[in-house]
């Protein structure tokens, strides 16, 4: 009972973290995000701000002409639901995001760095690509 009740503590303390920080600093979603912001709402909101940053990536990217259309919140929902989804989804926003980049003129090569990343260190891999979304809008983290 106890683990329960831990879980669901840690649920509502990352939920009114977020609350309290977009009161502080009101989240304008575009495609930049600096990687120490990312970094922190990941760790300090117990990986709730993943699923916030997994949607509206999923957003970003389908205005990429040559990327697949995916639906943000069916993506959002495989990822919370099938464990290994998330590995998934990690490849084919790496993708999304070299067709980014080749939309851009700026080529990237991120798919093989991501999916082993996505078995080793999930967070790292949220960062490469990223890293790699504000390197191709033109703001480098």
């Amino acid at each position: 009972l106890l683990g329960v009740a831990g879980i669901f503590s840690g649920i509502f303390y990352g939920a009114v973290m977020i609350c309290a920080l977009f009161a502080v600093v009101p989240l304008n979603f575009t495609e930049y995000i600096s990687i120490a912001k990312h970094l922190f709402l990941s760790v300090i909101t117990f990986g709730i701000w993943n699923l916030v940053w997994i949607y509206f990536v999923t957003r970003n990217l389908n205005k990429v002409a040559k990327a697949e259309k995916r639906s943000p919140a069916a993506e959002l929902a495989l990822c919370l639901f099938l464990p290994l989804y998330y590995a998934y989804w990690l490849y084919k926003t790496a993708e999304g995001t070299e067709l980014y980049g080749l939309e851009k003129n700026k080529e990237c090569k991120l798919e093989s760095l991501v999916i082993l990343f996505a078995f080793v260190n999930s967070l790292f891999a949220t960062v490469l690509i990223q890293s790699k979304i504000n390197w191709i809008a033109g703001k480098d983290a």
